[in-house]
């Protein structure tokens, strides 16, 4: 492996500064945090994870069942916070550690598979969108399983442990080890499948007494008895597939927000909201930016789609892509609330996959840039209100 020249040590700098840039300065009040009305943001479970980064080792740590080692890797790191002397420091730590190394490893895995213009054409796009402005400002279990996820990419993308990748991938929730499974799958005929499983296992196992030896409250992963919990939030309802179709597509990129709360927010009334009453809330810019985003979006996908059919590789790591999007997408028409809640982890995974299969290595930066300028355009209304409705223009308590 040859050592990186001076340009691309240029590159590896700019995509860390801008990222670090981006988490740390995104509008942050952790007053809002105590608010009763906080939780009603798209079924974020937002004031229990605020709580576990800031209050460890008072507040329980029961959603490990589900998140395996948020605990161990999210909430540690975290607390280092507490240096900042800053009110909600621990996340402010979280989210740029996690935040910054998760765009860094996007931007690193397309600069191996494609071109340093592509690669960074699309880290604009990523910061452009919906899912990453609410869900880096909103404290949440994604940003972790967004490093996590880039990381295993990454492994993969190396020919790595699918051991490791595995893990890695299982870190922050146990549904994004699909993208460890689907590697180890791809890597089937090579695998030592005993010394495999034993590895995994063996980690696994140590990792989560270690994480219990730390956090008390914490819950292992794989106990059975402790996921029952989560079958109320199945929805099984065919009527609900199309929208959940939509929102899984569009939503991550762009979406209309209210400009006051009234009772819960939840994607579905917010696009049925703009489709009834577009000229009301929107002035015709605004309007035509929406629509021409989802044009976009759409068209991109399709285009991306066809040229991956034609040229499928079961052992090409763009098949380990499309096929966590697919499997995303089908988790997701029946798990959750809504799509749009999960986004951060099939998000990025959209738009690597656009940006690995349109057409043309010079006239994909361009297309990619001009989809991230129309979002910006598209969703700045959106932010500005989203900031509003937390009173993240007020001070902080003690200011």
């Amino acid at each position: 492996m040859r050592a990186p020249d001076r340009r691309e040590l240029l590159y590896f700098a700019i995509a860390l500064a801008v990222p670090a840039l981006f988490y740390s300065g995104l509008p942050w009040n952790p007053v809002v945090v105590s608010r009763e009305h906080l939780d009603v943001f798209f079924g974020a479970d937002v004031s229990r994870v605020f709580a576990n980064l800031t209050n460890s080792d008072e507040v329980t740590h029961y959603r490990d069942k589900v998140h395996p080692y948020f605990s161990l890797l999210g909430v540690t790191v975290a607390r280092s916070g507490k240096l900042l002397g800053t009110e909600g420091g621990e996340f402010l730590v979280y989210r740029t550690v996690f935040g910054t190394a998760g765009v860094f490893l996007f931007w690193l895995f397309l600069y191996r598979c494609t071109s340093a213009l592509t690669a960074f054409a699309s880290v604009a796009l990523l910061l452009s969108t919906m899912a990453v402005r609410v869900f880096s400002i909103l404290p949440e279990t994604h940003l972790l399983g967004f490093a996590t996820l880039m990381l295993g990419l990454n492994l993969a993308r190396i020919g790595g442990s699918p051991a490791a990748t595995f893990i890695a991938t299982l870190s922050a929730t146990v549904t994004n080890g699909a993208l460890g499974v689907l590697y180890l799958l791809q890597r089937a005929a090579m695998l030592d499948w005993r010394k495999t499983i034993f590895t995994i296992v063996i980690a696994v196992l140590l990792l989560s007494s270690l994480q219990k030896i730390l956090y008390p409250t914490s819950v292992h992963f794989f106990d059975i008895l402790a996921l029952r919990e989560e079958q109320r939030y199945v929805n099984t309802s065919l009527g609900s597939l199309p929208f959940r179709a939509f929102d899984f597509v569009y939503s991550g990129f762009v979406l209309p927000l209210p400009e006051t709360i009234e009772g819960k927010i939840m994607t579905r009334a917010l696009w049925a909201d703009f489709a009834q009453n577009y000229d009301v809330g929107y002035d015709n810019r605004q309007t035509l930016t929406i629509l021409a985003a989802m044009v976009a979006t759409t068209a991109y996908l399709a285009v991306a789609l066809f040229r991956f059919i034609r040229s499928f590789n079961p052992r090409d790591v763009g098949a380990l892509v499309a096929g966590f999007i697919i499997l995303q997408f089908f988790l997701h028409m029946a798990y959750g609330y809504q799509p749009f809640l999960y986004s951060y982890n099939f998000l990025p995974f959209l738009i690597i996959f656009v940006a690995l299969y349109l057409p043309g290595q010079k006239a994909r930066p361009v297309l990619l840039a001009l989809l991230a300028i129309c979002l910006l355009e598209a969703n700045f209304l959106e932010w500005d209100r989203f900031q509003r409705m937390l009173m993240l223009d007020a001070p902080p308590s003690g200011t």
